[in-house]
């Protein structure tokens, strides 16, 4: 859940040089924590490098918090710095120096946000792991299981069977048109728009279909007759092992000169050079 709430920055003009000052910036919801969008971010690199103007990030509310980091010229233009889950503060300390020589300008959108306690994902399916099944067979899958964070809800579920098909409810089923291993996987989001770090891992396997070819096809024969009935079946294989035929090799020249050879790579050629 976020909640923005105004712009910091240097103002509608230049800042000064000499400027040295350092703010904190605190969620006014306990448990909340604050998120910088640098929407402007141009410092003046003039003088020595040691000396640019910079900003300096603490993950707290001091400096003597954990450090995020200095940033100069454009380093941050664009990007997002964020209190990290370890923060129980929730605040951002950031420190500003201007050195004598040269102005720039920035400017960050402050952000007030509930961090993620990310939901669990539990699934199950109608048969026992891994599921062996036929092609054309259906299997149900199962995620009501799953749970959010204290406080929050579930409201997306979406199962990815692994042969390009999703669902998008709490228990569903699928059938699988084609043999193979499919690892199916239920992804959740909840009302914090915070998604689920841990993984299902379904394992589907989907049997290939025999040969019959060789079987005896019927035949006429009298009432109580004794008959010979004669069933030929040929399982088709199926493997889960890639081809491993990468083409014919690339051979570049070498020239040898003398007994000693240092070889040089780079990403689209290798090279000897004596």
């Amino acid at each position: 859940m976020f909640r923005t709430s105004y712009i910091w920055g240097s103002g509608n003009s230049y800042y000064s040089d000499n400027e040295n000052f350092t703010v904190v910036i605190c969620p006014d919801v306990p448990g909340d924590a604050i998120s910088l969008t640098w929407v402007l971010f141009n410092l003046s690199t003039q003088g020595a490098q040691n000396t640019w103007d910079a900003i300096e990030i603490w993950d707290g509310n001091s400096t003597s918090e954990t450090y995020l980091g200095s940033y100069s010229g454009t380093a941050l233009s664009g990007l997002i710095s964020s209190a990290t889950n370890m923060n129980s503060t929730g605040c951002l300390t950031i420190r500003f120096r201007s050195n004598g020589i040269g102005t720039g300008d920035f400017a960050a959108g402050i952000t007030c946000y509930t961090p993620c306690e990310r939901p669990t994902a539990v699934a199950s399916m109608s048969e026992a792991g891994p599921a062996m099944i036929c092609v054309g067979e259906e299997i149900s899958f199962d995620g009501t299981a799953s749970y959010a964070a204290t406080g929050f809800n579930i409201t997306q579920y979406t199962w990815v069977f692994d042969d390009g098909s999703t669902s998008n409810t709490p228990v569903t089923s699928h059938i699988f048109s084609a043999p193979g291993e499919y690892i199916v996987q239920l992804n959740l989001i909840d009302d914090n728009q915070c998604v689920n770090s841990n993984v299902v891992d379904l394992q589907v396997l989907v049997s290939t279909t025999p040969s019959f070819a060789g079987t005896v096809e019927s035949i006429e024969t009298c009432l109580g007759a004794t008959v010979d009935l004669t069933g030929v079946v040929t399982p088709t294989t199926w493997t889960g092992i890639p081809d491993a035929n990468f083409g014919d090799g690339v051979y570049c020249p070498m020239t040898l000169v003398s007994h000693s050879l240092v070889i040089y790579y780079s990403p689209n050629s290798i090279m000897g050079k004596p």
